[in-house]
């Protein structure tokens, strides 16, 4: 069958209806060099999660796939030894909050560099990491949110409104017992993965 994925431009891609959303991200990233880990698909408002097949979200012959891509430029960093605590990031970003690849694999946080067989000069690719939020409205009703640690306040405000359709300006977030401001980012407030963040429809 062919699908159609949409990007900046539409791509046609040869796939099976028992093809994983993992195996057509690997399709994207052949066919248009994007990576795979800063792919994120969806399909009539669903995000599509890389263990599940086309066939599970009903996506058939001709069907349209949205490709979002991480718009910020990945940080590029440089091994200068063998091991992680002395990686430098070239634009002085800290690594907290980042994931680290070497080509498509992820590097897992309490390895070491040599463990990867990483040696001097090579190049690793930094990615912002994504962590689950879930947003609580007053009635009990909840949603989950992909997002990351540094993502405004407004910005999953936007999410907000995609999902459940309320306004951005009729929307009052808490955390904590504080009200958070759209200009912060969720970091600022000790937003962690799997936090919860109460919400307030003022319609």
């Amino acid at each position: 069958i062919t699908i159609y994925l949409r990007v900046s431009k539409t791509v046609a891609l040869k796939v099976k209806k028992s093809d994983s959303i993992g195996n057509v991200k690997a399709l994207l990233c052949d066919k248009e060099g994007v990576p795979e880990h800063l792919q994120h698909l969806f399909s009539e408002d669903n995000r599509l999660m890389d263990e599940q097949k086309l066939v599970d979200y009903g996506i058939r012959k001709n069907s349209t796939v949205y490709a979002y891509v991480e718009d910020s430029v990945p940080v590029m960093l440089y091994v200068k030894r063998t091991y992680a605590k002395v990686i430098e990031s070239r634009v002085g970003q800290s690594m907290d909050d980042m994931d680290l690849f070497l080509g498509k694999q992820k590097l897992e946080d309490l390895k070491e560099l040599y463990q990867y067989d990483i040696k001097e000069d090579s190049l690793l690719q930094g990615v912002p990491r994504v962590i689950q939020i879930v947003i609580r409205k007053s009635n009990g009703q909840e949603i989950t949110l992909d997002v990351h640690q540094h993502e405004l306040i407004k910005n999953v405000k936007g999410m907000i409104q995609n999902k459940l359709g309320i306004p951005v300006h009729l929307q009052g977030l808490l955390f904590a017992g504080k009200s958070l401001a759209d200009s912060w980012d969720l970091a600022s407030y000790d937003i962690e993965n799997d936090s919860t963040l109460h919400l307030n429809d003022r319609n």
